[in-house]
C-alpha cells in the first residue's frame, strides 16, 4: 500500500507498520470503488457544487447571537482560501502535519477540511489537553505547525516555549483563529483573515486514495496517545457505509452534537456523514439543553 503517492512529505507513509502487520483492507464493495486520484475534501464539498447543489446549505452556527449558515458553494470557496493560507503562509507542503486545536465551531471545521483539500494530514486535538499531552502529539506526529482557536493559546504556546519543559523545537508555527465565520473582522494575523486575501479558485493538492490524510489520537489511557493513521479513502469509506447503510443519513438532513470534532465520532457524525450526503451541520461549541434550544432556529 501506497506505493505511489502524491504526497511530498512522505513522513507518516514511512513510518506505517510493514505491510505483513497492516490489517486487510476489504474495499470489494460497490461503492467503495473510489478512483486512484481521489481527494476527501473535494468529494464532501467541491463534488456537490459541480453537481448543481451549491446552494444547499453546508454550515449553522450561531455568531454573537445571530443566525449564520453557509452554502456549499461558499464552503468550497471558504476552504480553497483557506488551503491556500496552509501552504502560502505557512509554507507546508502536501504531507507536512499540522496539529488543529479548537471546539465545535467554524473555524475548527474549515480548518480540518482546509487541511485535507491541501493535502497535508491533519492532527486534530482535543480542546482540554494540556501542554504535556499536546507536546506528546506534537513529538509523535512531528507537526511542523499548528492552527489554534485564539481562546486556546496558552497551553499550545508553551510548546513553542524553548524554557518551558513541554517545547517542542519541530513545531514552528502556531496561526490562531475565531470561532466566527469569513464575513465576521478578524485579527490581522488571523487564518480567516489571511484567507481574505487568497483566490477562491479551486485547489487541487493531487492526493490519492491511498495517500494519509489525518493522524488520530487515542486518548492515551494506557499509557503513551497512539497515532492512528486515517487515509483519504477511509473518510469517504465510513460515510458510504456506516452513513449510509446504517444511519441513512440524507441530503435533507441536520447534524447535531455533543462529540468533539477532534473526536473521530465527532468528524464522522458531526462533519463528514452529512456533507457526504449534501445535508448539514448544526456546530455548537457547548450543546447544554440551553444552548441547543437557541440554536434551533437555525434549522427551520
Amino acid at each position: 500500500m501506497t506505493a505511489q503517492t502524491g504526497l511530498q512529505d512522505r513522513f507518516v507513509i514511512e513510518h506505517l507498520p510493514d505491510s505483513g502487520q497492516q490489517p486487510q483492507y476489504l474495499f470489494d464493495l460497490p461503492q467503495l470503488q473510489y478512483p486512484e486520484k481521489l481527494n476527501s475534501a473535494v468529494e464532501l464539498i467541491d463534488r456537490h457544487v459541480q453537481q448543481g447543489r451549491g446552494q444547499n446549505i453546508a454550515l449553522r452556527w450561531l455568531q454573537d447571537g445571530q443566525q449564520k449558515q453557509m452554502s456549499y458553494q461558499a464552503l468550497a470557496q471558504w476552504t480553497n482560501q483557506l488551503a491556500r493560507v496552509l501552504t502560502e503562509d505557512l509554507g507546508l507542503v502536501s504531507g507536512n502535519r499540522l496539529l488543529l486545536r479548537g471546539p465545535n465551531n467554524v473555524g475548527m471545521a474549515g480548518a480540518l477540511l482546509a487541511c485535507l483539500k491541501a493535502g497535508i494530514v491533519a492532527v486534530p486535538t482535543m480542546p482540554l489537553l494540556r501542554a504535556r499531552e499536546l507536546s506528546a502529539i506534537v513529538q509523535i506526529s512531528q507537526a511542523q505547525a499548528a492552527l489554534c482557536d485564539e481562546r486556546l493559546l496558552q497551553e499550545l504556546t508553551h510548546c513553542r516555549n524553548p524554557d518551558h519543559p513541554n517545547y517542542c523545537p519541530t513545531l514552528q508555527q502556531i496561526m490562531a483563529f475565531g470561532n466566527e465565520g469569513p464575513d465576521a473582522v478578524h485579527a490581522p494575523d488571523s487564518m480567516q483573515a489571511r484567507a481574505d486575501t487568497k483566490s477562491d479558485a479551486p485547489y487541487d493538492a493531487q492526493t490519492l486514495r491511498d495517500d494519509p490524510c489525518m493522524i488520530a489520537f487515542t486518548s492515551g489511557t494506557t499509557g503513551k496517545p497512539k497515532g492512528c493513521i486515517h487515509f483519504h479513502r477511509d473518510v469517504l469509506a465510513m460515510c458510504d457505509t456506516f452513513s449510509s447503510q446504517v444511519l441513512q443519513t440524507r441530503e435533507t438532513d441536520i447534524a447535531c452534537g455533543t462529540p468533539p470534532l477532534a473526536f473521530t465520532f465527532g468528524l464522522g457524525g458531526l462533519l463528514c456523514f452529512p456533507l457526504r450526503a449534501g445535508g448539514s451541520t448544526l456546530l455548537v461549541e457547548k450543546l447544554t439543553p440551553d444552548a441547543f434550544c437557541r440554536s434551533l432556529p437555525i434549522t427551520r
